[in-house]
């Protein structure tokens, strides 16, 4: 199951099918944010990389 897979199955769950196409996509972008995040996170922890500057401008992006 690939990422975007996954993220249109977690709003099913949540939301149900009968949610609103604005309560849809304020979802997807948040969950697309999570997991830009957590790679980031993950990336850093394995010291691949080493710059807080780098992070903080991935993570401004993912905002």
């Amino acid at each position: 199951m690939t990422t975007s897979e996954m993220i249109e199955s977690m709003i099913d769950a949540t939301l149900g099918e009968e949610a609103g196409v604005r309560e849809k996509h304020t979802m997807r972008e948040a969950l697309r944010g999570l997991v830009r995040l957590a790679k980031a996170e993950g990336l850093m922890e394995n010291g691949l990389l080493e710059s807080e500057c780098l992070m903080n401008r991935l993570m401004a992006m993912a905002a």
